[in-house]
């Protein structure tokens, strides 16, 4: 389920565990996003909170890929975040 891997993600992450939080604004309409770091693991975290497919503007992240930890959809391994497009209530974890 949901919230098994959710769970099961928080436990295995530093930074999802306990990690500093810092909100990302202007990802895209509807989208939230943040950054959790800690003991040299960051995780960036967005949940398209809208109806529609978003494209998310990540360019001022020091990062052009991450690989998933989490997802509420199908999405896995390495995800490029240039072009990046959550569907409509997708979640998802990314390890930068």
């Amino acid at each position: 389920s949901l919230y098994r891997r959710l769970i099961a993600a928080r436990r295995a992450s530093p930074a999802l565990a306990r990690g500093a939080h810092r909100s990302l604004f202007g990802v895209a309409p509807e989208v939230l996003g943040w950054l959790r770091e800690a003991d040299g693991e960051r995780v960036l975290v967005l949940l398209n909170a809208g109806d529609s497919a978003r494209t998310c503007d990540l360019r001022r992240l020091p990062a052009d890929a991450g690989e998933v930890v989490v997802t509420t959809g199908k999405r896995s391994g390495r995800t490029t975040l240039g072009d990046l497009t959550l569907e409509p209530l997708e979640g998802v974890a990314l390890r930068l």
